[in-house]
């Protein structure tokens, strides 16, 4: 998952919620120069094109400007009567950043605890994307994201296109503007869950508080307690049914978060090449990435061109 600060994740919400998916190169600049650049090198924003409307930078009100090429300065200018006349419009004000919306919804979908490598479905344009399913026992949910459902024409379009949308399994919409009303049901049994109340900030980072994920979802969350899988963050330390597993190689660890999550996600079966690809190693054969571990067959099983873990 992209390793995004709060302030950086709460651009990327604001940039989710606005029509066209982009930062003005002015507001940024004004407003989220640190965290806007920083989402330029992580490749989360990216350039756009040439914004022909900037502010007045000679006007304490800031009233908007069009621009124009001047072929004898070679440089966009506009007019201003506060600078005495045409002046040079700063780069920076005309610059457009476009949102990866894939990495963007990718994350949303991390810190769900879906596989934030698949590709987001657009089910209504601009409006509404499938994120993933999460699974509860012998229970599915479908987890969306949605913009601005407070805006009541975005909401009745939501709704129409659920209603048509029969036998997906009953899920939840992360939205960061939902509706005030408590009031509202979606067809097919669909909730809502509201980031702003959802996400919480910590002193290192923040979170989706999955207690209210779940609530939302109508499942039961998972708790160390009464899953059969504990493992810590970096997947050095894994156990299983009450037995720990303890493992050095990074290969082998990265093998271990991915089984993990499909697992949890309802697919404990992966396919082994394709894992195998995904961590870039050289091993051909899972066992041959685990052959120096003294028990690892008694955690993983694997054949038919598949491995899984054995809970």
């Amino acid at each position: 998952m992209d390793d995004l600060t709060f302030s950086e994740f709460e651009l990327v919400l604001q940039t989710l919620e606005s029509d066209r998916h982009m930062v003005y190169g002015f507001f940024m600049e004004d407003h989220y120069r640190r965290d806007g650049h920083s989402l330029i090198e992580k490749g989360i924003l990216m350039e756009g094109a040439l914004n022909m409307v900037v502010p007045d930078r000679w006007d304490d009100e800031m009233d908007s400007r069009e621009v124009e090429w001047n072929p004898e300065t070679r440089t966009y200018q506009y007019w201003t009567s506060h600078g005495g006349g045409w002046v040079d419009a700063p780069e920076a004000d005309m610059k457009t950043y476009d949102l990866d919306m894939d990495r963007a919804l990718g994350h949303l979908a991390g810190l769900a605890g879906l596989d934030e490598s698949t590709k987001p479905r657009e089910i209504i344009p601009n409006l509404l994307w499938e994120l993933g399913s999460v699974w509860s026992g012998q229970r599915k949910a479908t987890v969306f994201y949605g913009r601005k459902l407070s805006f009541m024409t975005n909401f009745d379009k939501i709704y129409d296109g659920l209603s048509n949308w029969a036998g997906k399994a009953a899920g939840v919409i992360l939205s960061e503007t939902a509706p005030q009303s408590r009031h509202i049901e979606l067809p097919g049994k669909h909730r809502i869950l509201s980031l702003e109340k959802a996400i919480v900030e910590l002193s290192d980072g923040y979170e989706l508080d999955m207690e209210l994920f779940y609530g939302a979802l109508g499942l039961d969350s998972p708790s160390e307690e009464s899953s059969p899988i504990i493992h810590n963050v970096d997947f050095s330390s894994i156990t299983v049914n009450g037995r720990e597993f303890v493992f050095t190689g990074g290969k082998q660890k990265q093998v271990l978060e991915i089984l993990c999550q499909q697992w949890k996600m309802g697919n404990p079966r992966c396919r082994t090449g394709v894992i195998l690809e995904e961590i870039e190693s050289t091993a051909q054969a899972i066992s041959q990435l685990f052959n120096r571990h003294p028990d690892w067959r008694d955690l993983i099983d694997y054949g038919g061109g598949y491995c899984w873990l054995k809970v």
